[in-house]
């Protein structure tokens, strides 16, 4: 991966818009000839010292560095970085949607691949960032995107967004100091707990978490992903108390018929840790389904 500038790079002023998030926008661009997303980030919002500013630089440093150790078929690729005076870019593998994108039905691009396959990508992806090392803190249907090389047939799915992500111990834990992170319908009941002591005490310097955390937001996406938008601890009130379900142990898998996937599912998201369906055992489970 370049950090300099090695290699063309190039974002035109009629390049096409992919979208904008809580820290950048992101264009259509090339590098060295082929066909890339940039994620192009304003330098001068941060000039100013505040704590809003500095979490936001740690934010982007943190994603940067984490990236920069990655490589595996299943997680994006960061593949060159630029600064100029005003903005800083990352190049990045251009994807074609989101996992989000088409659970919601607006996806309009090559279809993901088969179910097993899905399911088996995203659990690879996952356990390699795991084995570097780093737990993801915001597995999603929008951090998982839709990948199609020039060169391949197939598409392929990759965990993105690594802003959150923090390093683990050998046996997988990570602090807590700075908060509990993430996309609340998708936190493990160990971690809503957590999030509940920070809203009351605002410090969590003693407490850790661990990896199995990322398992349980995985199994919430793998019920998701083969439903539609479905979610295992949803109930007809309303999505909102999803929250006060998972503390509750209270889910629903109806909406898978594959007793092999709601299996699965439900050992992704047993409400103890430890107890949890590993992603090795995933990956095993679903291979005698695999098409490739």
């Amino acid at each position: 991966m370049s950090v300099t500038g090695e290699y063309e790079t190039s974002v035109s002023q009629d390049a096409t818009f992919l979208g904008k998030g809580a820290y950048g926008i992101v264009y259509e661009g090339s590098w060295n000839e082929k066909r890339v997303a940039i994620k192009r980030i304003d330098k001068t919002e941060f000039f100013v010292s505040n704590s809003s500013a500095d979490s936001t630089n740690a934010r982007q440093q943190r994603e940067e560095e984490n990236m920069k150790k990655l490589d595996h078929p299943n997680v994006l690729k960061l593949l060159h970085v630029k600064i100029d005076k005003n903005y800083k870019y990352f190049y990045l593998e251009l994807c074609e949607g989101t996992i989000g994108d088409y659970i919601r039905g607006s996806y309009t691009g090559p279809m993901p691949p088969p179910e097993a396959d899905s399911l088996y990508q995203m659990a690879s992806g996952l356990a390699y960032i795991h084995s570097m090392g780093l737990v993801h803190r915001d597995v999603k249907d929008d951090n998982v995107l839709i990948y199609k090389s020039t060169t391949e047939e197939k598409t392929r799915l990759k965990i993105s967004d690594f802003g959150f992500s923090k390093p683990t111990t050998a046996s997988g834990t990570y602090s807590l100091k700075s908060g509990v992170k993430g996309t609340r319908h998708y936190f493990s009941p160990e971690l809503l707990m957590l999030s509940d002591e920070q809203a009351k005490s605002g410090i969590l310097d003693h407490q850790r978490s661990n990896i199995s955390s990322d398992i349980f937001a995985l199994g919430c996406l793998f019920y998701s992903y083969l439903t539609k938008g479905k979610h295992p601890f949803e109930d007809s009130r309303g999505f909102y108390l999803i929250p006060a379900n998972v503390l509750e142990g209270k889910y629903n898998l109806e909406g898978i018929t594959d007793p092999l996937f709601q299996s699965i599912v439900e050992g992704m998201i047993a409400a103890v840790p430890v107890t949890r369906l590993g992603l090795d055992a995933v990956q095993l489970k679903l291979t005698p389904r695999l098409t490739h």
